[in-house]
């Protein structure tokens, strides 16, 4: 009885664990990537995976999505937002802010503008900064770990 038991509060710890962790698009193949973007632009091959993105641009800035995928299954994903106000510090902060609310602690601080934050399977990067053009820029990268 107490093996059951134990057995089943592992399990429900388990659910409620991954229940929290961070949604992404690891592991999904290029067809269910191009459901929630119709239209993804094939870039080439780096390192030896398949390089797709997707933009959204206007005048002061915008928004840059990159997939890569090895064997049609998505092994890293990436967003940047860059713009020429503080909007990316303001997302960056709230990201960094929400992270640490979450019941996930483990987390490595690189400087004030850059963390890692590693969850069961994956870990995300979170960095922003200022680019060369003056623009702010805010980078995250999920990967397997």
């Amino acid at each position: 009885m107490r093996r059951i038991i134990i057995i089943l509060i592992v399990t429900l710890y388990s659910y409620n664990v991954f229940a929290q962790e961070p949604g992404n698009n690891l592991g999904k193949t290029l067809e269910q990537l191009r459901i929630n973007n119709p239209d993804l632009t094939y870039d080439g091959v780096e390192n030896g995976c398949n390089k797709y993105f997707h933009r959204d641009v206007d005048e002061h800035g915008g928004t840059l999505y990159l997939w890569y995928l090895y064997n049609n299954s998505v092994i890293e994903e990436r967003m940047y937002i860059f713009d020429d106000n503080d909007f990316p510090f303001d997302f960056y902060f709230g990201m960094v802010e929400t992270l640490n609310k979450s019941p996930y602690r483990n987390r490595i601080q690189h400087n004030t503008y850059w963390y890692t934050y590693y969850f069961s399977y994956f870990s995300i990067d979170i960095s922003s900064g200022i680019m060369q053009d003056g623009n702010r820029h805010f980078t995250m990268k999920y990967k397997y770990k």
